[in-house]
């Protein structure tokens, strides 16, 4: 009994509810800034997705002989791949530039809080800034074969009992 007459009872809480609501409102917009910007990215990777799709289908569209020859000798017999991996890129691939760089989107505050972008080939330091990383992989023709252990373009001289010949093969491959 003692300790209910040391604390007065509060007759009056009309005010309780929307200063409860006061307090969660800053909570509730920046939740939902977070799913807005969390949502763009997700977007842009499923924009980016159907293009390089597209891509890779306007490419092979009822072709029965693509790569052409010249394409073929240019880019995949030296690399030793019968693989084309198409992908997204921020900036177009030049012969000065061979490295793609992901696009990347703003899921922090701010820039100076997302901690930056970082090397483009590597993974983030701060999550601040997410990469969309877009690829597909198309197997062509075999282009190489290996007989006696030896990698040579396939031609009717390299064909013989001992040749295998790996599909889809690429240098990523390992």
């Amino acid at each position: 009994m003692v300790a209910s007459r040391a604390l007065p009872k509060l007759k009056n809480e009309d005010g309780q509810s929307v200063l409860e609501f006061m307090f969660m409102l800053p909570v509730m917009i920046a939740f939902v800034l977070i799913l807005v910007r969390v949502n763009t990215a997700i977007q842009m990777s499923i924009v980016n997705q159907q293009y390089v799709r597209a891509q890779a289908h306007w490419l092979t569209f009822n072709s029965s002989v693509y790569p052409t020859i010249d394409l073929r000798q240019k880019n995949f017999d030296n690399l030793d791949s019968s693989r084309m991996i198409i992908g997204m890129s921020e900036k177009s691939i030049t012969d000065e530039n061979n490295e793609p760089i992901a696009s990347t989107q703003l899921v922090a505050q701010s820039k100076t809080k997302a901690g930056g972008e970082g090397p483009s080939q590597e993974e983030p330091r701060e999550r601040g800034m997410v990469r969309v990383r877009t690829t597909v992989s198309l197997c062509t023709q075999s282009n190489h074969a290996t007989v006696n252990g030896v990698k040579r373009p396939i031609t009717p001289n390299s064909l013989s009992e001992n040749t295998q010949i790996n599909f889809c093969e690429s240098p990523q491959d390992g």
